[in-house]
């Protein structure tokens, strides 16, 4: 079975926790081990002190001669001089202890032998051992080896070793107390760390909900949305990384449900502007067939408008395709935009005569290079002045200015009144909208025109915008980066 990522991270944060505390409990137990014996070390250097004292004072006299000369001196300064318990009747000469009387047999009120335990700690400590400063014996007990001494004292005179007093175990200093604190420290050390454990085990629950049920939600938003449920979002109340998650995931979701309300939109729009064409040109045919009507001039003219209207917004469906997927821009080059709108302008001119419209040009001299496709730039421009000529009062006036800002190039076409609504200006790059004055198909398009543009505009790297115009209608001012193999836009 497959851990889900909550889990994983809880058991990681429990092993984490675990290796932590055993690593502890090793360390704390070298520690307090390696500090006890240290102490010990250091009480029994004390207690060993007046006797070493005492032979630095015989070797000051005589060196080491009296001791060597006499066994007995050694014990006679253990006695005096030594801690006490530390003399051993080993220290005499060759003297074996006495044994203890043999108990009688049969003797029913005779205590039993004491513990091996208690006889061991009862025992006197093993006797001392005095070597000089080549590791010659001088006195005591012989020595032992050299890798057995766990503690060497030295006889100093005068700031000299001059011999050493060897402890043979002093280990045996901890005794019963001193191992029953040891244990004690032990197990109060692992009752801390099962607490902790225990502590560390909770927390790591905690932690995994905290993590888990927000995976859990952004999960099951996202099955939603694969699903098809766009309208479904998620409680993005926190302020972490969850939060900024959920948030993103929410704005997928009102991009997808935004998407897909603009298909439909799309679908019945394209639905709209085709069925309007051909339910007039089938209601014409059928009046011509039941005689109703007959096939004159006027109804083969009629035909005919209404073809190449529904030519013309297929023609503008494909080419919105065409623009949608970058398909309208062939090619990349080099472009004079201003050579490019002056002939644009000049093949205009007659159309906007018909409807009655003065042209105003504001061109920039110096030459603008931008990088592109001749062909849909100008298409673009075509748009945008076929858009003026659509919605423009008669007598009015439009005004063409282009221009460099030392950054970009500057493009803007306005129009007289009517104006544009300030909500409707955002929209106006959608596709088939038309603003409220222009839906009388006699004046209105498609709603397509500023649609294309504003695809070719993005398929040259390039922002469009509207806003009212100063004129009293419609700007559309496009900003277009210059060309690099050209420099800056003057």
């Amino acid at each position: 079975m497959q851990l889900r990522f909550a889990h994983r991270w809880s058991l990681t944060l429990l092993l984490v926790a675990v290796l932590a505390l055993v690593v502890s409990a090793l360390l704390s137990r070298w520690a307090l081990h390696r500090g006890f014996d240290d102490y010990l070390m250091a009480a029994e250097s004390e207690r060993w002190q007046p006797l070493i004292s005492e032979l630095a004072s015989e070797y000051a006299q005589d060196g080491w001669s009296s001791l060597r000369s006499e066994p007995r001196r050694f014990e006679q300064l253990m006695q005096r001089f030594g801690p006490t318990g530390a003399l051993n009747p080993a220290l005499g000469p060759r003297r074996a202890p006495r044994p203890p009387p043999r108990p009688r047999l049969g003797a029913a009120d005779d205590p039993l032998p004491p513990p091996l335990v208690e006889a061991a700690q009862t025992r006197p400590p093993p006797p001392p051992s005095v070597i000089d400063d080549a590791g010659n014996y001088i006195a005591g007990a012989r020595p032992p080896r050299r890798d057995r001494v766990p503690l060497r004292l030295p006889v100093k005179v005068e700031g000299k070793d001059v011999g050493w007093l060897l402890l043979r175990d002093p280990a045996r200093l901890s005794n019963g107390l001193t191992d029953g604190f040891v244990r004690r420290q032990g197990q109060i050390h692992l009752a801390i760390g099962l607490s902790l454990l225990a502590v560390f085990a909770a927390l790591a629950w905690w932690m995994s909900r905290q993590i888990g049920r927000p995976l859990s939600e952004i999960g099951a938003s996202m099955r939603r949305l694969s699903s098809g449920d766009y309208e479904h979002r998620i409680n993005a109340g926190r302020s972490d990384e969850f939060g900024e998650l959920a948030e993103r995931c929410n704005r997928l979701a009102a991009t997808l449900e935004s998407a897909r309300n603009a298909q439909q939109r799309w679908l019945a729009d394209i639905a709209h502007e085709l069925r309007t064409p051909l339910t007039i040109i089938r209601g014409e045919l059928q009046a011509a067939e039941d005689g109703v009507r007959p096939l004159d001039a006027r109804m083969r003219q009629s035909l005919q408008a209404e073809t190449e209207r529904l030519a013309s917004l297929v023609e503008d469906l494909r080419t919105l395709a065409l623009a949608d997927e970058g398909g309208l821009v062939r090619r990349h080059e080099p472009i004079e935009l201003r050579s490019l709108v002056t002939e644009t302008l000049e093949s205009f001119i007659p159309r906007l005569a018909d409807r009655n419209l003065s042209l105003v040009q504001d061109i920039a001299k110096p030459p603008l290079w931008v990088d592109g496709d001749a062909d849909a730039l100008s298409r673009a421009i075509i748009n945008l002045l076929e858009n003026c000529c659509r919605y423009t009062d008669a007598a009015g006036q439009v005004s063409v200015t282009l221009r460099g800002d030392g950054r970009d190039v500057l493009l803007q076409v306005d129009d007289s009144a009517p104006s544009v609504s300030t909500e409707a200006l955002p929209r106006l790059f959608e596709r088939f909208y038309r603003g409220e004055d222009s839906r009388n198909r006699a004046s209105g398009g498609s709603g397509l025109g500023l649609a294309i543009v504003a695809g070719i505009v993005k398929a040259h790297h390039g922002e469009i915008h509207a806003e009212a115009s100063p004129l009293g209608g419609l700007r559309v001012a496009i900003r277009l980066p210059p060309s690099p193999s050209k420099g800056r836009a003057a």
